[in-house]
């Protein structure tokens, strides 16, 4: 009987010992190396494309008369890379609030409960064609800003009455620059240095059927947004 034992408690032995010569174990070393990443794909952040670097007076920009083809001026859009760019400073006007200390409307056109209607303004004049000339600016936008340092302005608006095939002009001092009206698109912003410190002026008139400055049409402005944009690194 005990040797009956003896061989019974010899076999699990003789199995594990079977086991573990045949068994193969792997050792898994941990990967510390990093992907290489090409920093070439990394987008980079540009300054604005736009300068202002001509001021222009509140008088001066109310009465400009607008007699250039829209699309002739450089079309201005924002990659989602410049979207990105940190604010450090955002002041707004609105119909409720149209000074806020630092940032100033005075609006040509006019006031509904919403916001700032673009109305066109005709001029009384005609052109040798018989077309009626209009004034280009409906809001004169006043700030003061600081020299060399990037802004970036943004035209809330009402899509809902936006016409369509359309763009709208934008005065920075007196460079004019044109944005394309996306449909449903609820905020435009156009991004430009200042050349100048001190009062600045900006301004914004009525959307324009395929560009055309003779056929002025009327949206509505539901806010004006000026940021001050964190610096290039």
């Amino acid at each position: 009987m005990k040797r009956n034992i003896k061989y019974l408690l010899l076999i699990p032995a003789i199995i594990f010992c079977s086991w573990e010569a045949n068994a193969q174990f792997t050792t898994i070393k941990p990967n510390n190396q990093l992907k290489n990443t090409n920093i070439k794909n990394v987008p980079q952040i540009k300054k604005p494309a736009v300068v202002l670097d001509n001021r222009i007076s509140v008088d001066n920009a109310q009465n400009l008369k607008s007699t250039v083809d829209l699309k002739t001026l450089p079309i201005i859009t924002l990659s989602p890379e410049e979207l990105e760019r940190n604010r450090t400073k955002t002041w707004e006007v609105n119909i409720r609030k149209p000074n806020d200390g630092h940032f100033e409307i005075i609006h040509g056109g006019t006031y509904t409960k919403e916001g700032f209607k673009m109305t066109p303004r005709p001029t009384g004049e005609r052109t040798s064609k018989n077309q009626t000339i209009y004034y280009q600016s409906n809001s004169i936008l006043v700030s003061n800003l600081v020299k060399d340092r990037d802004y970036r302005l943004t035209i809330v608006v009402d899509p809902k009455y936006f016409p369509n095939a359309t763009n709208f002009i934008v005065g920075l001092g007196t460079k004019t620059v044109s944005i394309a009206w996306v449909n449903g698109q609820k905020e435009y912003h156009i991004d430009f240095t200042s050349a100048f410190a001190g009062q600045n002026v900006l301004h914004i008139g009525p959307a324009y059927l395929q560009g055309d400055p003779f056929k002025p049409d009327t949206y509505t402005v539901l806010a004006y947004k000026l940021s001050e944009l964190a610096e290039i690194r």
